[in-house]
């Protein structure tokens, strides 16, 4: 037996005994395919896209789209080269085109952290050591300072009472 509906209507494939609407049994080869004209999306198991995890994919150069609410509009975009846009359909200037953010009015990023920690933005021209942070700008909670560092040291401060140091952290 390959197909199953039980009276709930639920349907399973590749079970007798679906528990959820649509039930996808079939060890870890188990996923959904859906092809319109040349775009495939695949929702399943890893296979040859990833080495772990779900995939979500496209096999074509069509972006990944996402909608929520029941929108027309849609929210999310990962496009054919790898670009995330959100609330927009176009990216950004190419040389900082990778993370585009788009809205009607005021827009901004939040990143939030512990009261007594850090909010980071790294500048990285390499994957270990001081290159993973060669430019820098955090938010240090815990002495409401803005810190602007280069080459991997920082450079400038901004304290909490807005004064501007450069070459120390602290006002003498």
């Amino acid at each position: 037996e390959r197909l199953r509906i039980d009276s709930s209507g639920r349907v399973g494939i590749g079970t007798t005994s679906p528990s959820n609407m649509l039930d996808l049994s079939n060890s870890s080869n188990a996923y959904l395919r859906q092809v319109r004209g040349s775009s495939t999306l695949r929702i399943g198991p890893a296979g040859d896209q990833a080495s772990d995890g779900a995939v979500i994919g496209t096999d074509t150069e069509s972006p990944l789209r996402f909608f929520t609410n029941g929108s027309a509009n849609e929210r999310l975009r990962i496009d054919s080269s790898g670009r995330l846009l959100l609330g927009t359909t176009t990216e950004g200037e190419s040389g900082a085109d990778d993370l585009t953010i788009a809205t009607s009015s005021t827009t901004g990023i939040t990143i939030r952290s512990g009261t007594s920690n850090a909010g980071n933005i790294y500048f990285s021209d390499g994957t270990s050591g001081a290159a993973e942070y060669r430019g820098q700008v955090s938010y240090l909670h815990n002495a409401d300072s803005l810190v602007f560092s280069t080459d991997a040291a920082e450079r400038a401060r901004i304290d909490s009472s807005g004064r501007l140091l450069s070459g120390v952290t602290s006002a003498p």
